[in-house]
């Protein structure tokens, strides 16, 4: 899915890095994009301090969440 979305936007004229992991350097970025994958289970807990920390890289965050996640998007709002 990763790389279909930089396929994507790339094709838009948007710059895309991609990371497998929120760098532990302060660079800074226009956006950050967090897509979950759909292949496992995630808690509120662990996703929190990673939206936390992309604030500190870029002032827009996008989460992307699977539709089997819903009540965990519920609880990120």
């Amino acid at each position: 899915a990763a790389s279909v979305t930089q396929q994507i936007l790339s094709q838009e004229g948007i710059l895309v890095t991609y990371r497998s992991s929120l760098p532990n350097n302060e660079e800074q970025y226009d956006y950050v994009l967090l897509n979950l994958a759909a292949n496992q289970t995630h808690d509120a807990e662990v996703i929190t301090p990673w939206i936390e920390q992309a604030k500190r890289t870029a002032p827009s965050v996008l989460l992307g969440t699977p539709s089997t996640e819903l009540a965990l998007a519920d609880q990120i709002m």
